[in-house]
């Protein structure tokens, strides 16, 4: 396994340097949702469905980290996914 993302390239980097690229992410989605309920709108589209299944997952994870962190300190995000949630999962 480290093999493998040695060669794909994330493994070539520090935890510091991959949590800051994860970072970077998180805040280029904030950019991307600003203000907005959805990210193209008022509605929910597909790229509500990806981004939820990744913020979701790092958010609801059951074991703390800093990823999860970062996440939890981007309020637009964590209300991103609560909104989902109650919309899909009441």
């Amino acid at each position: 396994m480290r093999a493998a993302v040695h060669h794909q390239g994330i493994g070539r980097h520090t935890q510091e340097q991959i949590l800051s690229f994860a970072e970077e992410d998180l805040d280029a989605l904030v950019h991307v949702l600003g203000d907005r309920p959805y990210f193209c709108g008022d509605r929910p589209s597909t790229a509500d469905a990806v981004a939820y299944g990744a913020l979701a997952a790092i958010h609801l994870a059951p074991f703390p980290g800093p990823l999860q962190d970062a996440m939890r300190a981007r309020s637009t995000l964590v209300r991103f996914v609560e909104r989902m949630r109650e919309r899909y999962w009441p």
